[in-house]
């Protein structure tokens, strides 16, 4: 099949799956024009090694994800806590508890990753500063 035929046939399959509501995971609006994810998951997960069958690898990787998941839980219901001068702070922080990287915040608001990580790093001092008297 040629390319341009491949392109047509395509084209009028997205077409019929537009026109019936289907909603795709995937989005070609980049510069690229690369198909990647409309939305990606906010926690880090560890690969496990070689050996499948590591039962403490395994165990690890539970344990990392679990506690990676508590931690961006507590710093997003933490957000009601904290006064931002601007709806750019608000932004960065509610990226950042979603588990977006500094490096992406930066990129995504055209920013510095210097002003991204100290704003960041701002909202947790105040954070680790401010903890709730029990």
């Amino acid at each position: 099949m040629v390319k341009r035929d491949f392109l047509a046939l395509r084209d009028e399959w997205y077409q019929r799956l537009k026109d019936e509501g289907f909603n795709d995971i995937e989005t070609d609006s980049n510069p690229s024009k690369t198909m990647t994810l409309k939305t990606w998951d906010s926690f880090k997960f560890s690969r496990l090694k070689s050996d499948f069958n590591d039962k403490t690898h395994r165990q690890w990787n539970n344990i990392t994800m679990e506690t990676t998941q508590i931690y961006f839980t507590k710093l997003e219901q933490s957000t009601s806590r904290i006064s931002f001068v601007n709806d750019q702070e608000r932004d960065i922080w509610e990226h950042f508890t979603q588990g977006v990287s500094v490096d992406a915040i930066a990129k995504k608001f055209k920013i510095t990753f210097y002003r991204a990580d100290r704003t960041v790093r701002t909202f947790l001092r105040r954070l680790k500063y401010d903890q709730p008297k029990d």
